[in-house]
């Protein structure tokens, strides 16, 4: 349910074949938000109900994009593959994201518009979740070999545990 109660994001289709679709929370109005029928997960909205991130899997790879809900603007948010999209600062002026494995695994932060990259972590980390007040991000971690909380500064300094 979007932020402003109007609105409900849902995936229709199949695991594989699916769409990322809106509809009015009265019921009328459905939209359609995806080009094609693919792979999505981990949508997202943005604070002002107007944008929802996204995560869409390609041929064994995996985006993160936004787009207007009104289903205009489709712009891929991250250059490099992404596993789940986060949560939007508070403010929505960043997205954070996160990437499991290999050498750029960890957590990530980006403005909407697809500029101001920021590599937060350099760990197994995930599930990032915005502060209040958009100064600390809480995260899962599995780096020291069991999952556990985190909290950082925005920028990714004073991580603990």
């Amino acid at each position: 349910v979007s932020p402003n109660g109007r609105f409900i994001a849902f995936l229709s289709g199949t695991d594989e074949k699916a769409a990322l679709e809106i509809i009015q929370s009265d019921g009328e109005k459905r939209l359609r938000l995806t080009p094609d029928l693919g792979k999505y997960i981990s949508h997202r909205w943005s604070p002002n109900s107007s944008r929802i991130a996204y995560i869409s899997e390609e041929n064994d790879r995996a985006f993160a994009y936004v787009v207007n809900t009104d289903g205009s603007n489709p712009m891929l948010l991250t250059a490099s593959p992404a596993d789940e999209v986060g949560d939007w600062s508070p403010n929505g002026q960043s997205v954070a994201y996160a990437v499991h494995e290999g050498t750029r695994q960890g957590i990530y932060t980006r403005n909407p518009d697809g500029v101001n990259e920021f590599r937060l972590t350099e760990s197994p980390d995930y599930s990032p979740v915005w502060s209040p007040n958009s100064t600390n991000i809480a995260f899962l971690s599995s780096r020291d070999g069991t999952t556990e909380i985190y909290v950082m500064k925005a920028d990714g300094t004073e991580q603990k545990r």
